[in-house]
């Protein structure tokens, strides 16, 4: 079982990851605050880049845990 989430967490870091760029990223964390509405240079805005990055470190912190166990 363990094994099988090693497996799940690898293959969800590399389908997440994508081989994208943090310049890359963050176009496209910036693309997709736009989309939802929020105007660039508001704090709207910047709350929502703040949450997406957040939300990549959380995905890259339980892969890395996952792998180390």
């Amino acid at each position: 079982m363990r094994d099988a989430f090693k497996l799940l967490a690898i293959s969800t870091s590399l389908v997440l990851s994508g081989c994208v760029s943090p310049r890359e990223m963050a176009a496209r964390h910036r693309a997709a605050c736009a989309s939802y509405g929020f105007q660039p240079g508001t704090e709207s805005y910047a709350n929502c880049l703040l949450q997406l990055e957040s939300a990549v470190n959380a995905i890259a912190a339980s892969v890395d845990d996952a792998l180390r166990n």
